[in-house]
């Protein structure tokens, strides 16, 4: 799901920092898997290559996720100016990430999206019968309501489109 980007701020507005805290684990284990093992299987076996490639793993992506969890298990400080520079640009990923969308949707044609049919049948079972499904199962185990409300908002964003910005 498209977490980073629209699940982020709305979990802030709806949970908390707590809830963005449970996301951000979540996420980084879905970066670290994307930017490991993600890369190594989508780039293929060039001619003459056998087995897993270990140089295929190091990359910026996978470098900045080791970097990520190093210092908040290390608890690093950083300067105050540092900080809000930091809070600053998160602050802008919805607006910016919403100007990305809203150009993308100039070469959308209104009248397809609205009657393909495959399209809807994919967006109302990604965005809503998997969401509820997924409530009621985790309503059985899970009592904690910022927990439930992470998963619910995870599980309800659009898909990303990392895949195939990778391709």
């Amino acid at each position: 799901s498209n977490v980073g980007f629209m699940g982020f701020p709305l979990l802030l507005a709806l949970a908390g920092t707590q809830a963005v805290l449970y996301a951000a684990i979540f996420q980084f284990l879905f970066s670290f898997l994307l930017y490991s093992y993600g890369i190594t299987n989508i780039s293929g076996r060039k001619a003459g290559e056998s087995g897993f490639q270990w140089k295929r793993m190091i990359n910026p992506g996978l470098i900045a996720c080791v970097i990520a969890i190093s210092s908040f298990f290390a608890k690093v400080d950083m300067p105050d100016f540092v900080d809000t520079v930091l809070k600053n640009l998160a602050n802008l990923t919805a607006p910016l990430s919403m100007l990305v969308i809203g150009q993308s949707f100039t070469e959308f044609k209104l009248k397809e999206l609205f009657t393909d049919v495959r399209l809807l049948v994919f967006t109302a079972i990604k965005m809503l019968v998997i969401p509820i499904a997924a409530m009621l199962l985790l309503k059985q185990w899970v009592t904690d309501a910022t927990i439930l409300t992470v998963c619910l908002v995870m599980l309800s964003t659009p898909v990303a489109s990392m895949s195939a910005t990778l391709a």
